[in-house]
Formats: C-alpha cells, sequence, structure tokens
C-alpha cells in the first residue's frame, strides 16, 4: 500500500482552515472539522493518545454518504500502510521468539527465493533499502480475484534491482511481501492470524483485522475518492494483493491500545523494541530517514516517528511524539489525502512547542535554499537538474517509484511563490531546515534533509495553513 509519506511529500494541499481567531470552546474540533469540509473529505476521526491513555476522540462527517450513517468513535477505517508496522512489528516478535533473524540472508529462510532476492536480509525489505522494485504497479488493484503469492514472485522476482541493497532507500511494498511469506513460513500460519495471535488479541484490539470484503464488519465506513468537490464511491483493494502491507482495517480506540503498547515491554522487549525504532542508516552513513515500518524524524532534537496509509477509499496516519509520550492518530475514508498534514497542528495545538509555523529565525545558510528553490524552476521548466541532490535520492528518483517525487519537485518549482525559513537542527546525518512556503492562497510547512555536504536528500510535507487574510 502506498504510504503518505512514500515520496516524502504530496501535493495534497491539507489547510489548518479556521484555526485562528476560533470561537467555540473546542478548538481541536473546530480546526478538524474544518480541514475535513474544506477538503471534502467524507468522514474522518482522530484521537490524541497521552501517557498511554485516550485523551480525546473526534468524529466528524459520514462513514457512508448514501445511508446517511455518521462517523463515531468506532467507526472502522482501513489504514494502508500503517499496516506495515503492525507486519514490522509480527516480524521483531518472531525474532525475539528465536525463529527468524533480521540480518540474515532470506534464503535462509526462502531458498526458493529469486536470485536477485537470496542475499537480502528482513532488515532491509522491512526498512525499503533493498532496492525491490514494486510489486503493486503490476494488478489491477480492485480485482476481486484472490492473487496467489507464488504468483506474485514469478511476476516481479526475476526483476532488477533498482540499486545495490543498503546503497539507497526507496519506498516499495514487495519487501513486506517478502516478510509476510518469511513469517509464515516459519510459523506455519497466516500472517493474519499471525497479528491476531500476537498483537490483537493480547492488546484487547477487537475491532482490527484484514479488511476482508466478503466478511460482514460492524461500523465499517465506506471507501471514497474525491476530485476538486466532487466525491465517487471507491473500488475496495483486493486484501490478497494487499497483505502485510496494507491489508489491515482498524478503528481510533483500538489504534491507542497499540500506541499505548509502543513504550511498553508487553509485545516486544526494550532491546528488540530499539530495533523496531532505529533509523536505518545507509551503506555510506547517511541518513534513510526509515526504520521498521516507521519514519524518523526529530524536532527540535524531540524524535517524531510516524507512517500514513493511502488505500483504495481510506487515508491514515499515526504521529508520535515519544519524549512527550504523546500521538495523534487520523483515520478518513477518502483515498490520496495526507491525514499527517492534519496530525502535526494538532500536535502542535496539544503541545505548542511543536508549533513549527510560529518560528522565525534567521536562514544560516541562504545560498543553500536559494539553490533548491532555483532548481525546482528549473524541474518546472523540464531541465532536470540533480546537482542539488544527495546520491541515494538521485538512486530514489531514477526508480519508478521516485515519479511521484519527481511530480512533486516540478509541482514546488511551478507552484511555490514565496518562501521563508522557520527553523532547523543538526540531525544524526545532516542537517534539516523547514520553510513556510506560498503556494497562492495555501502556505504550506516543508522540511528539506540535508547531508553534511549540504545535498538535498529528502523532503517532507509536514502540514499547510491558510495564508492570512489581506
Amino acid at each position: 500500500m502506498e504510504s503518505v509519506n512514500a515520496s516524502r511529500f504530496s501535493l495534497a494541499f491539507l489547510a489548518l482552515a479556521g484555526l485562528a481567531g476560533l470561537a467555540r470552546a473546542d478548538e481541536l474540533d473546530d480546526y478538524v472539522e474544518g480541514a475535513r469540509k474544506f477538503y471534502s473529505i467524507p468522514g474522518l476521526a482522530y484521537g490524541v493518545v497521552k501517557n498511554g491513555k485516550l485523551i480525546k476522540v473526534g468524529a466528524f462527517g459520514k462513514a457512508s454518504l448514501e445511508l446517511g450513517t455518521p462517523v463515531k468513535a468506532d467507526t472502522v477505517f482501513e489504514i494502508g500502510s500503517v499496516t506495515k508496522q503492525f507486519t514490522a512489528a509480527v516480524i521483531l516478535i518472531l525474532v525475539q521468539q528465536g525463529k527468524l533473524k533480521l540480518d540474515e540472508p532470506i534464503e535462509k529462510v526462502l531458498p526458493e527465493s529469486p536470485k536477485n532476492w537470496r542475499s537480502l536480509t528482513l532488515r532491509q525489505c522491512l526498512s525499503h533499502t533493498a532496492g525491490l522494485k514494486d510489486y503493486l504497479g503490476s494488478y489491477l488493484m480492485s480485482s476481486t480475484d484472490r492473487v496467489r503469492q507464488d504468483s506474485i514472485v514469478q511476476k516481479v522476482g526475476g526483476l532488477a534491482l533498482d540499486f545495490t541493497p543498503g546503497t539507497a532507500w526507496s519506498y516499495s511494498n514487495t519487501g513486506y511481501l517478502i516478510a509476510t511469506m518469511a513469517a509464515e513460513r516459519v510459523t506455519g500460519k497466516r500472517l493474519e492470524d499471525l497479528m491476531s495471535e500476537l498483537i490483537f488479541k493480547p492488546l484487547g484490539m477487537t475491532s482490527s483485522g484484514t479488511t476482508a470484503l466478503e466478511q460482514v464488519i460492524p461500523n465499517r465506513a465506506q471507501g471514497y475518492a474525491v476530485a476538486g468537490k466532487e466525491v465517487a464511491n471507491q473500488l475496495p483493494i483486493n486484501p490478497s494483493l494487499a497483505s502485510g502491507a496494507g491489508f489491515i482495517r482498524s478503528t481510533i480506540s483500538d489504534m491507542a491500545k497499540w500506541e499505548a503498547a509502543l513504550s511498553t515491554d508487553k509485545l516486544l522487549k526494550a532491546p528488540m523494541r530499539d530495533e523496531f525504532f532505529r533509523e536505518v542508516k545507509l551503506a555510506d552513513g547517511s541518513s534513510s530517514g526509515y526504520a521498521l515500518g516507521w519514519f524518523i524524524g526529530s524536532d527540535r532534537g524531540n524524535p517524531l516517528i510516524s507512517h500514513g496509509g493511502n488505500t483504495a477509499g481510506f487515508s491514515a496516519n499515526i504521529l508520535r511524539a515519544p519524549k512527550d509520550k504523546l500521538a495523534v492518530i487520523v483515520l478518513t475514508n477518502v483515498y490520496g489525502q495526507n491525514p499527517e498534514a492534519i496530525a502535526h497542528p494538532i500536535l502542535a495545538k496539544v503541545a505548542p512547542k511543536y508549533d513549527i509555523a510560529s518560528r522565525k529565525e534567521t536562514d544560516p545558510k541562504p545560498e543553500r535554499t536559494l539553490r533548491f528553490f532555483a532548481a525546482t524552476r528549473r524541474w518546472s521548466r523540464g531541465v532536470y537538474d540533480m546537482e542539488p541532490f544527495s546520491v541515494s535520492m538521485r538512486s530514489r528518483l531514477s526508480t519508478a517509484r521516485g515519479l511521484a517525487e519527481r511530480g512533486g519537485l516540478v509541482g514546488i518549482g511551478k507552484g511555490v511563490t514565496r518562501y521563508q525559513y522557520l527553523d532547523g537542527e543538526v540531525t544524526s546525518s545532516g542537517s534539516a531546515a523547514r520553510y513556510l512556503v506560498g503556494t497562492g492562497p495555501i502556505r504550506a510547512i516543508v522540511q528539506i534533509d540535508f547531508t553534511p555536504d549540504d545535498k538535498v536528500t529528502g523532503i517532507k510535507q509536514l502540514y499547510f495553513t491558510p495564508a492570512p487574510k489581506q
């Protein structure tokens, strides 16, 4: 399933509509409902978790437009690529049990693997550093025919890797197909049964499971697609294709239980839990920005851990601020939106130190900033200047999965009319800079990650705010 963060930034302009000057008491609800209406999101639920407790839940819009069913706190949404953290957790539990090893060649578990896959490790597969082409592009996602894993392997297993494993990062669902196969091989059980046995039942996540199109699931939301202000039913995705990459459904309360367990030994003991959230470094020591099923970032030294998901008719996000024992969960029944752009402002309102929009520091390297935005102008004119980018990002941009990222660079070049440096910080593999960029009536907050020699290695849309009225 395509992650909302897969290309590190999105062109979906999610506004912080109506945030300033709110008259009613509950500013969080006012903000979320304003954003939902602004972007014609049919239904949305969000939750705030503090110290493992669900302290705030909001539910807005319709779970079904045709039936007029409202979204409630227990409405069931598909979570798309947020599934990946559950698949990674299953793998880590099996490692904890001594049944798998993260850094052993996959051929030890799957000896029949295609030649190109045999030396790959589960760590590389789970961190998108294996160089695997994405199998989902080879299938019609709305097909209802069950797709066998061996037929997927036969179709894509012979394709050349996009890069030498470990040298670059490129989002690929194929790594999670391999992880699924490995878990099922060593246990003799289906992944959905493993998730139920190892995660859902121990945590009391009673509304979570696979999307199971044939199953009657109480409180299940209908999925939609939005084009402008027009809303249409979205054909569901085939669960047998999504598998461990994106076949899970859940609710706000169940996701809150998951969040609460992530800081305890209930599922993973401390050493293995560290592996879950440890950023995987590339061969040259640079940042991948990804752990095992999680995007890894920071804000002024405060870790921020997140993942989004987009599936047919749904989008979701979980954003964690572990130092503050805070998390924000956003679930929607619309395809193609970026719920992280809603989650970040919610986090900023709950914990104002994360309010990036209020910062106005002096840019320490204005020439570096100018070089990047000038390059995007050239991209918008069809001149694809790779000079500002790191070696690993160049590799990523050259892949089929890099198409969205290339389109994003073109979009920045065409759409950004002004930009302002907000703040920055030193990171484990270079530095990060955050900018407020103008795109007509909308202002975007964008983070750009740089290597120590000031090459761009990642770009991420954090959220959007409406431009102030003149």
